[in-house]
């Protein structure tokens, strides 16, 4: 079936910036519209489908030492990836962290993949929308692989839009493309 046939709703959480470009990613790729909420920690006491974020603000929910700026990462995907896998396994939950290498972990299995193009950070929610397009490709798989497919859609729509010139129409020029690709599901 599929993925827009099945318009499935997302709780999306996220940080104010990335809100609006959250939203229109959802809403290219046929999902209804997120809510937004600053209730992680809380949340985390529950069994969520997946969570993915920058690699500071990860370690640092992992119990590491990781600090950002703001809702820039200043640690890498490379340095993540431990404290991914150990946050993974005691949530049960899927966790993803995107970089120039992305992981996305369910804390026994660890896949990665790279691409995209270097804009979406530049788009400061460039990448907080991946969380929740990650986020509800999850739940119709809840498995890293499902989460390591809205990992590749979304640079496979960033690559389709590099030859924007600027981050504005590259901006645009990502989401319209996003909005073209299918996803089928089992």
């Amino acid at each position: 079936m599929c993925f827009k046939a099945r318009k499935p709703f997302c709780y999306g959480i996220t940080n104010y910036i990335a809100a609006t470009l959250s939203a229109n990613v959802l809403l290219a790729v046929g999902t209804d519209a997120p809510a937004y909420d600053q209730v992680v920690w809380d949340l985390l006491t529950f069994r969520l489908t997946a969570i993915r974020d920058n690699a500071s603000e990860l370690i640092a929910l992992a119990d590491g030492t990781g600090s950002g700026r703001g809702i820039d990462t200043t640690l890498t995907s490379d340095q993540a990836q431990p404290f991914l896998q150990n946050l993974a396994a005691r949530t049960g939950t899927i966790a993803a962290v995107s970089g120039p290498v992305d992981y996305i972990t369910d804390g026994v299995t660890t896949l990665t993949l790279s691409g995209g193009d270097a804009r979406l950070t530049l788009m400061s929610p460039g990448r907080g929308a991946l969380g929740a397009y990650s986020g509800v490709i999850a739940n119709a798989g809840s498995k890293p692989e499902a989460v390591a497919a809205a990992h590749a859609l979304y640079a496979e729509a960033a690559h389709r839009a590099s030859a924007a010139r600027e981050t504005a129409s590259f901006a645009i020029a990502f989401i319209d493309h996003l909005s073209v690709i299918e996803v089928d599901l089992p």
